[in-house]
């Protein structure tokens, strides 16, 4: 994430929908709630809204990142510049791909009770969901509660949660360093 929100884009299209998707990974929250978000939802030091697929009220404290992104757009009505869906996940692949996010990446689909396992250059497999998925696995990488993760981001169910969770080789590293170094 932070390759991409660095990247210098030329194009201010991209900029935009950079902005759009970082701020997503920086609240966790579901490209619907994040398209409706305005100058209403600030109050006090927090971005405070109800969550359009559970209608449940989320208070996410702001912090930098946070703070940043809201500050870059302020002639606009709303927080974030706007995008439908299907455009943000067009435009991300893209700036992705401008910004050279290509690593070949594993992914699996299902088909018929069959795991397929295929390869692709990871701009193409980003998407406005892939913003929350990475707020989670960030937020898990450097040790929120889980309890604190579920709060803003609306999940109730643990085991909802844990599907989201991909731990890095790094982060596994660090820990069976950490319990079994020593021995």
């Amino acid at each position: 994430m932070q390759h991409l929100l660095y990247f210098p884009f030329e194009s201010k299209k991209y900029q935009k929908v950079r902005d759009f998707f970082c701020f997503g990974c920086l609240t966790g929250q579901r490209y619907i709630d994040l398209a409706h978000l305005t100058k209403e939802n600030l109050v006090e030091d927090a971005l405070k809204l109800t969550q359009q697929k559970t209608n449940k009220e989320v208070i996410i404290p702001m912090y930098k990142g946070v703070q940043t992104s809201v500050n870059r757009y302020p002639d606009l009505g709303r927080l974030l510049p706007k995008f439908s869906n299907q455009k943000l996940n067009d435009y991300i692949k893209e700036a992705c791909e401008i910004a050279e996010i290509n690593a070949i990446t594993e992914f699996k689909s299902f088909k018929k009770n069959t795991t397929i396992k295929d390869y692709k250059p990871k701009h193409q497999l980003i998407s406005s969901h892939t913003a929350r998925k990475t707020f989670i696995c960030l937020a898990y990488e450097k040790g929120m509660d889980i309890e604190m993760i579920k709060a803003i981001t609306g999940i109730t169910r643990e085991k909802t949660l844990k599907r989201y969770l991909q731990i890095s080789a790094e982060k596994k590293k660090e820990q069976l360093t950490a319990a079994f170094g020593k021995l």
